[in-house]
């Protein structure tokens, strides 16, 4: 019961339900029969009040449910509002779902270009700052401030180049899909088009024993 209340305050955004449910000893962080948690029904359904009051009530933002955390449902369903107050709140934006997916990728899977766009742009913002505290570090002779901020240059490529990867191969299941969708028509039509030869075969041949019956009908 305590969960199901739990729920549904996170997906209606009732902010003064889930406090009350939780100064009544409601854990934040338990999951329904699928793994969801209440800050992946809030991100879902774009409930910005319930995402604050969750994460401030001690809600996980990198809880997953298969492998997805609630910013990549809120990046799955165009919630450009719910993607940013999630990053400001400290959410992953490189979190990858089981699939490899992060937020970005799966934004640009399910057309959400808003999302997609604030999402890319946060990556780029990422990545320029690790590049400007790499040239101050080099410039100021830090050797292993230098090693350390290049292997997180290394990593933002090695994730756009991911995110690329991703978006690539759902693509190309897209392609494969509907190949064997096409393939499957075709057979259909296939073995259709052969039944109506058969049928077209066998009335001929009925035709042709009923006219070579006639004469022997005659001279009996």
């Amino acid at each position: 019961m305590t969960l199901s209340a739990l729920l549904v305050a996170a997906e209606s955004g009732d902010v003064a339900a889930l406090r009350r449910l939780v100064a009544d000893g409601a854990d934040v962080n338990m999951t329904d029969a699928g793994g969801e948690r209440p800050l992946h029904y809030a991100a879902g359904f774009g409930q910005l009040g319930a995402l604050w009051a969750l994460v401030k009530l001690g809600a996980e933002l990198e809880a997953t449910m298969l492998g997805a955390t609630p910013l990549h449902l809120a990046a799955q369903e165009g919630g450009v509002e719910a993607v940013q107050v999630l990053v400001e709140l400290g959410a992953d934006i490189g979190a990858r779902r089981d699939d490899g997916c992060t937020p970005h990728a799966l934004s640009h899977h399910y057309g959400c270009r808003e999302a997609a766009q604030v999402l890319g742009k946060l990556q780029r913002t990422d990545f320029k700052v690790e590049v400007t505290r790499l040239a101050a570090a080099a410039v100021s002779g830090a050797i292993e401030v230098v090693l350390f901020l290049w292997c997180r240059v290394f990593f933002f490529c090695g994730r756009l180049v991911g995110d690329i990867l991703s978006l690539v191969k759902w693509c190309f299941g897209q392609v494969v899909l509907e190949a064997r969708r096409l393939g499957t028509i075709h057979q259909a039509e296939r073995a259709r088009q052969k039944e109506e030869e058969e049928e077209e075969r066998i009335k001929a041949a009925a035709a042709q024993i009923k006219v070579r019956s006639r004469p022997a009908l005659a001279h009996a």
